[in-house]
């Protein structure tokens, strides 16, 4: 069989098995090119190229995975984010272009901070730090800050160590960025020991309101970690404020707060910022135009 004629195929049983058009073209070049190592130009050259019998073994798998709605990231095992390839598993969230705009504001944020030689008394916090990819998409741009990546999965933790491993081996963290992990629900270890104290904490946690859970695509409904993903209240912000709370009695004068929420949140997150007394409090829209990230100086 042709790549051309394997192409046909599967974007025809894609389609069939309800996923969205708009990507499943890419989807199966992501494939072919896992499989294949053919990239996409290369994929548009030669399109005529046979499919050994093994590859098409592997090919037709990763399909029929897919078509039973399994994320595409879980069946390559890796996703990409701020350029960088981060390991993803059933314990952590797939990483998503949205939250790079997460990123994005806590640079912009550090530009404006005067940060002196001792670079690497700076902290930055990470919470459900998941795959780890916010926090070391920030340690790939901020070199000489330091790092500390929480979260209440000690499997999500596993995974966000051996990225950091990763991007290590890869050059593409600095041998000299110290960063470190540690088991912890939201801020709590900052109460039980003598960490260095943040001067910056950055968010994404779980804020989806269980009563829609039942709306939600196959691919997050039955494969992403509740753990991640739900927020039990009837709002969707009681980490949230838990998280708020905490941070005030934790961050120095002038530190900074970074939350990823939902586009119907931010309204009521701000007011939470707010009632906790931080200032310059705003929210930062998403690549789709959808209200995404709250953020606040104490």
């Amino acid at each position: 069989m042709k790549i051309e004629q394997w192409r046909s195929s599967a974007f025809e049983r894609f389609k069939k098995a309800g996923i969205e058009v708009s990507e499943t073209r890419l989807e199966i070049t992501f494939i072919i090119e896992a499989v294949m190592g053919l990239n996409r130009s290369q994929q548009m050259l030669y399109p005529q190229q046979g499919i050994e019998p093994s590859q098409l073994q592997q090919l037709e798998n990763m399909v029929s995975r897919r078509c039973q709605r399994e994320p595409l990231a879980h069946i390559l095992g890796e996703w990409s984010f701020w350029g960088l390839d981060f390991k993803v598993s059933p314990d952590t969230l797939i990483p998503r272009a949205d939250t790079e705009v997460l990123v994005e504001e806590v640079l912009t944020y550090l530009e404006t901070v005067n940060i002196d030689h001792k670079a690497q008394d700076f902290w930055l916090c990470d919470v459900g730090t998941g795959t780890g990819c916010i926090a070391l998409a920030l340690a790939s741009e901020k070199k000489d800050l330091s790092y500390q990546l929480l979260d209440i999965s000690e499997q999500a933790l596993l995974i966000a160590q051996e990225n950091t491993r990763n991007l290590y081996q890869k050059h593409e963290l600095a041998k000299h960025t110290q960063i470190c992990f540690a088991h912890s629900d939201l801020l709590s270890i900052y109460d039980d020991q003598q960490l260095p104290r943040p001067q910056v904490i950055v968010s994404n946690p779980p804020y989806v309101k269980r009563a829609i859970q039942e709306s939600l695509m196959p691919e997050v409904k039955f494969f992403d970690p509740d753990l991640a993903l739900f927020d039990e209240a009837k709002d969707g912000l009681d980490l949230t404020r838990r998280l708020i709370q905490q941070a005030t009695n934790i961050l120095p004068p002038k530190g900074a707060l970074f939350i990823e929420v939902g586009f119907d949140q931010t309204e009521k997150t701000e007011q939470l910022f707010k009632e906790y007394l931080f200032k310059q409090v705003k929210t930062r829209k998403d690549y789709g135009g959808n209200p995404r990230v709250v953020s606040g100086i104490k």
